[in-house]
């Protein structure tokens, strides 16, 4: 994706945005996690720029079949991720947005909700995406 990606990645301290807008979506997943699912299924929906990494295999994946790898993910954002761990976020997913040319970090699928200037009419993508 961009440097600015790992920068945000690497300074993260866990404080949660709630984004306007959603140029670009950058998940850590597990394969095996439905909460990884949903909240990729609810980034296409939103977003045309989505990478999906799972930390399990360090591969990208598509956003609908974790299981189909597309390529190695680049290694600065394979060896940040443990410094998220360390922080305290040990769950999955970990979602970062980037919004106006600024990443920020999201949180996980529950707190990942529609910008409130959509046409959903502020709905969170839960209510939204039919799985």
């Amino acid at each position: 994706m961009d440097e600015y990606l790992h920068t945000c990645i690497s300074q993260c301290t866990g404080q949660k945005v709630v984004p306007d807008s959603y140029d670009k979506v950058f998940l850590y997943v597990k394969n095996y996690c439905g909460f990884s699912k949903r909240a990729a299924a609810k980034a296409i929906n939103i977003s045309k720029d989505v990478r999906v990494l799972d930390v399990l295999t360090n591969r990208y994946v598509e956003p609908m079949d974790f299981f189909k790898g597309i390529s190695a993910a680049p290694k600065k954002l394979v060896d940040v991720y443990p410094t998220l761990v360390k922080k305290g976020m040990r769950t999955v997913p970990q979602i970062f947005v980037c919004s106006h040319g600024k990443w920020c970090y999201v949180g996980g699928n529950s707190d990942f909700t529609v910008p409130n200037n959509s046409s959903s009419k502020g709905k969170s993508m839960s209510q939204q995406v039919k799985f």
